[in-house]
């Protein structure tokens, strides 16, 4: 996933799909070998609030590299700096 448009609705609302209670953080960046062997699926994810899943856009086309991939943190509660 890149990072366009990324946001704090859109961190809460993915980790509240994969089953964690909240979001605690998000990164951005190149920082594994790894990722250059993998796709980018989403791009421009817009999130408006930070309860479901749809209420949320996304593009499966992108126009962003590797060190724009998010890294996501998911847990109890949040701990954005």
């Amino acid at each position: 996933m890149c990072d366009d448009d990324f946001n704090y609705y859109a961190a809460v609302t993915i980790c509240k799909k994969m089953g964690f209670p909240s979001a605690q953080r998000w990164l951005s960046g190149n920082k594994f070998d790894l990722q250059d062997n993998l796709d980018i699926k989403l791009d421009d994810v817009r999130c408006f609030d930070d309860h479901e899943w749809s209420s949320c856009s996304y593009d499966e086309y992108h126009d962003c590299g590797h060190s724009e991939d998010v890294f996501l943190t998911c847990g109890e509660g949040k701990n954005f700096n």
